[in-house]
């Protein structure tokens, strides 16, 4: 996240989407100023690998603690 303050007049707002380097990108900025105003921004980089591996590893971790709870009844 990103900000600024402004004195002036003035607005500004721009996309980004796009893929970078194999990843995913989104973000933006958006500001105004009449005599004060200022701007805010984000950026979101979403890797599919690693985003991949973690579903993967939270998986493993529900199927483990049935195994260690419930399965463990029977």
């Amino acid at each position: 996240m990103t900000g600024e303050a402004w004195a002036g007049v003035g607005a500004e707002a721009n996309v980004d989407l796009g893929m970078k380097d194999g990843k995913f990108t989104i973000g933006g900025e958006l500001g105004a100023g009449l005599g004060v105003g200022g701007k805010v921004g984000v950026n979101i980089t979403v890797d599919p690998g690693k985003l991949t591996d973690a579903i993967g590893d939270g998986a493993d971790a529900v199927g483990d603690a049935w195994d260690n709870t419930v399965g463990s009844w029977f």
